[in-house]
């Protein structure tokens, strides 16, 4: 089986590259045996062509022209402009032919697009970020909307590319490494620094996809724990942990579809069994990161049981019923009645979890990590645009998707790509799993096949 790996970065024109990072990607090339790739575009002006690159700029191939890696991912040259605010504004339709596109740009940007089920892959439009320092109008011109232009383009320029690996005509995995001002990064729990030895590091926080207990896909599990065991997080935060189907209110208008085969005849309807599940599953992960914080942040899955419990559907909800008296009546003197259950069922919490409010901050290495992503503005699911108006930098879940844009970050799911309840619609769904690093920098891996990284 025929792999390769590449390491892909953007250059500016009449740019010179930043010395710390070059000297960084430059070793860990060597060491990991990737192949070094520029992705070329203009400088402050389209009059600074993308051929004008520096000279120290030797060591690795130029991609002016497109460049298939295998059957679902490619790189093409679309000459986006280093300004651009979101590198990947009308490009959707690039992906149509199933593969996934690398774009080269100073920002790091990932988008996922949905897909049919015909498209085992994800399909998305990703950008490099950069390895020379900014090369912007943002002062030296007499034209205002450059200078606007360029020091936005300033702010948002980031020192970082993308690793990619190819397995096969089909299988790839990517990730990006954002290096700080020394120019030194960290890839998957290993610190490069210049021509030093690598270094193993301490890993911040593992952002957990949505966990969706009793919902989700093994295989997905399986690779979440051995990313627990291999990198030992200082943090772990899990959105969603419960799924909440036995009680979930939007299965009441589908009685046979969803409520008897996708809940009553699998077993989903009981509460009790699902909370024991649940507790089992926090023990497990308990024992496996001793050494972790883990945070189960408040999310819409949790609340199903509060809105089970306030509707008092519990009354005829025979199976349930007498859990529901007890959890009502806790609910009724302000306690968390999911915590309350899982108590309930199993006794006592682990000292290392902990059960937040989404009133409540939660920052690791300057990063938001306690809020779901579904209490938008005015309480709705926003955007990951409308996310950057309320945050300066975060990782949230709910959409289900991993996407990157600027500071804002969210991770995606550990349900079926194609979930019973999508019913054979597109879907953008991801096994997106996010990280913070020993430098406070993010980085992101998808789960595909089961496996988070290309061994």
């Amino acid at each position: 089986m025929k792999r390769k790996k590449y390491t892909l970065t953007t250059a500016q024109a009449n740019a010179r590259p930043h010395k710390g990072f070059k000297d960084t990607l430059d070793f860990f090339n060597e060491t990991t045996n990737s192949e070094m790739q520029y992705c070329p575009t203009i400088g402050m002006n389209s009059s600074e062509k993308d051929t004008l690159m520096h000279f120290n700029l030797n060591n690795g191939e130029f991609l002016y022209d497109n460049k298939s890696y295998n059957d679902n991912i490619k790189y093409e040259p679309r000459y986006v402009r280093p300004q651009a605010i979101d590198p990947v504004s009308g490009l959707a339709h690039i992906v149509g032919q199933g593969k996934s596109v690398i774009i080269g740009h100073p920002q790091i940007r990932v988008k996922h697009f949905a897909s049919d089920e015909a498209h085992k892959y994800p399909r998305a439009v990703i950008s490099t970020g950069a390895i020379t320092v900014p090369n912007y109008s943002d002062k030296d011109t007499r034209y205002a909307e450059r200078r606007r232009l360029g020091r936005i383009a300033k702010d948002h320029h980031t020192y970082g590319a993308m690793l990619l690996g190819i397995s096969g005509s089909k299988r790839f995995h990517f990730r990006h490494v954002r290096a700080d001002s020394k120019g030194r990064f960290v890839d998957l729990g290993t610190l490069y620094e210049g021509n030093k030895d690598p270094q193993t590091v301490d890993t911040k926080c593992l952002i957990v996809p949505d966990y969706h207990n009793g919902a989700n896909e093994q295989h997905v599990v399986d690779a979440v724990k051995g990313m627990v065991d291999e990198y030992a997080p200082l943090n772990i935060v899990l959105h969603d942990f419960l799924n909440m189907h036995s009680v979930n209110p939007h299965g009441d208008h589908e009685l046979i579809y969803q409520r008897m085969i996708h809940t009553h005849d699998v077993g989903n309807h009981n509460l009790e069994r699902e909370l024991e599940e649940g507790y089992n599953e926090l023990v497990e992960l308990s024992e496996m990161a001793p050494q972790a914080t883990i945070y189960v942040v408040d999310c819409n899955h949790h609340r199903f049981l509060n809105r089970w419990l306030d509707e008092g559907k519990f009354v005829k909800d025979v199976g349930n019923a007498r859990l529901g008296f007890k959890l009502a009546t806790a609910y009724a003197s302000g306690k968390n009645p999911v915590l309350e259950g899982l108590r309930h069922v199993g006794g006592k919490i682990p000292k290392n979890i902990k059960f937040t409010k989404s009133s409540q901050s939660v920052r690791i290495g300057g990063i938001e990590v306690n809020k779901h992503g579904d209490q938008g503005i005015f309480n709705k699911r926003a955007s990951i645009k409308q996310m950057e108006q309320i945050h300066r930098k975060i990782i949230y879940g709910h959409c289900h998707t991993g996407e990157q844009y600027h500071d804002i970050y969210s991770v995606g799911t550990m349900t079926p790509r194609y979930p019973f309840y999508g019913k054979g619609a597109p879907s953008n769904s991801t096994h997106t799993v996010g990280m913070i690093d020993w430098l406070n920098k993010p980085q992101f891996v998808n789960i595909m096949d089961g496996k988070y990284k290309l061994r």
